[in-house]
């Protein structure tokens, strides 16, 4: 009998996953509206959970090209990813990888 029956094996992974068909990727970018301000857009990779879309933001586009790797449109993809909610009442949960939130821990203070 093992030492302690509910230590997690090392295959295991705690954590929030999302599984889909990899629909393709967008790299980052940055335009200015017609105001002047500039706005500055994350990568994202494309999921196709269920018959549901879902965009995962990375931190930038090395990140994206690491977690997508060699996969192909149309593989199934699983991605660790983090969930939060929307500011204020309204709205849909926004998926990103590990790190995205770290990034911008500075600009929030």
């Amino acid at each position: 009998m093992p030492e302690n029956e509910n230590a997690p094996t090392p295959k295991q992974q705690h954590g929030l996953f999302i599984r889909g068909t990899f629909k393709g990727t967008q790299q980052a970018r940055s335009f200015d509206r017609a105001d002047g301000t500039k706005v500055n857009v994350k990568p994202k990779i494309g999921l196709d959970v269920d018959g549901t879309e879902y965009e995962v933001k990375c931190a930038d586009d090395e990140q994206m090209r690491r977690v997508v790797g060699s996969s192909a449109k149309g593989s199934t993809l699983t991605l660790e990813v983090v969930a939060l909610p929307p500011f204020g009442a309204r709205g849909d949960v926004a998926f990103t990888l590990p790190g995205v939130i770290e990034s911008r821990k500075e600009s929030w203070q």
